[in-house]
């Protein structure tokens, strides 16, 4: 989920001292200069406090369980404190007004924390619905993309292609279509002229490696794209054309990173071309360019997009990579 707006605290937090471990909670001056060799009777009893309890206000400090020992009913001090030490205090982690997420910002466990720790139960957010329809034996490829989809925010719904194009984007509220599959010109391939049969096509082929036989279309207001089905097409697409989509519909702000090139890198002008690379330290090793062999995605932990009008970069050149994630984990 990628949020569609600031979340700003709603007042302080915490809203009052609350305490950072289980102890007793003091007045740092009642248990000045205590010690093992120099206890330091307490006048008024300890208050004992579990984790996140609010402090009471005669109160600065909250020390270890055992720091106070009883002799019967009276209880001394054998460890001193610093004023707000085992506790945090009022308006400590935010004042009210305070940013706690930023707009276009992905929700993980650790914003999901904040946003509970502040009682924002319910923000606003952007999820695009992606329809992924599989025109042929493109599983690999449609898994694939889902999974790039959902790990950037938006929810990838899954059909089978039946030739009516119009009814399932009506079916599944789609904002994006991708078409998998079919894309060239052998004999099966068929998704383009589908296209051409049911909507408007702007173009058929990119000058993209990978991903040059993909289409461009639209049926009605819904934009369409026919995408490769062969999985390092479909990728170079997704890198080159499709995440950039899919940024602007969620608000997303891709991460960027910076690094030098290990070795130079040539590229063809008047083709957008896709190169993998290995982080090494500081540097990045390419591996391969307009092109994507599994033997280098498995290695890959970057991605370069090298634009239509530049020739590459010379070795030691400063890069902004996209970093790739993998999903074995997930």
């Amino acid at each position: 989920m990628v949020t569609a707006a600031r979340s700003l605290a709603p007042h302080v937090l915490p809203v009052t001292d609350i305490a950072l471990r289980d102890g007793w909670a003091l007045s740092s001056m009642s248990i000045a200069g205590a010690s093992t060799y120099s206890p330091v009777a307490l006048i008024r009893a300890p208050v004992a406090v579990c984790i996140g309890e609010p402090i009471p206000l005669e109160c600065d400090c909250v020390v270890e369980p055992s720091s106070i020992e009883w002799i019967g009913s009276i209880a001394q001090a054998v460890a001193e404190a610093l004023p707000g030490e085992g506790l945090r205090r009022k308006g400590e982690d935010a004042k009210s007004g305070d940013l706690l997420i930023e707009q276009g910002q992905m929700i993980g466990p650790l914003q999901q924390l904040v946003l509970q720790a502040a009682g924002l139960l319910e923000i606003n957010i952007r999820q695009p619905r992606i329809l992924l329809l599989n025109s042929g034996a493109a599983d690999t490829t449609t898994q694939m993309l889902a999974r790039l989809i959902k790990e950037r925010g938006g929810l990838p719904l899954m059909d089978d292609f039946r030739g009516e194009l119009a009814r399932l984007i009506t079916k599944h509220a789609a904002d994006l279509v991708l078409l998998i599959g079919g894309t060239g010109s052998g004999k099966s391939d068929h998704s383009v002229d589908w296209l051409r049969a049911q909507g408007d096509v702007f173009c058929h082929g990119l000058a993209l490696e990978p991903g040059r036989t993909a289409a461009l279309a639209r049926m009605s207001s819904c934009p369409v794209v026919a995408v490769p089905g062969l999985p390092a097409q479909a990728l170079g697409l997704w890198f080159g054309l499709l995440a950039c989509v899919h940024d602007h519909l969620t608000g997303f702000k891709a991460p960027r990173t910076t690094g030098a090139l290990a070795a130079k890198i040539a590229s063809r002008v008047g083709v957008t071309e896709v190169a993998l690379l290995e982080q090494q330290g500081t540097q990045f090793v390419p591996l391969a360019i307009g092109d994507m062999p599994l033997r280098h995605l498995s290695r890959a932990t970057h991605l370069l997009l090298i634009e239509a009008r530049s020739e590459g970069y010379g070795a030691g050149q400063t890069i902004e990579p996209v970093a790739l994630r993998h999903f074995a984990d997930e």
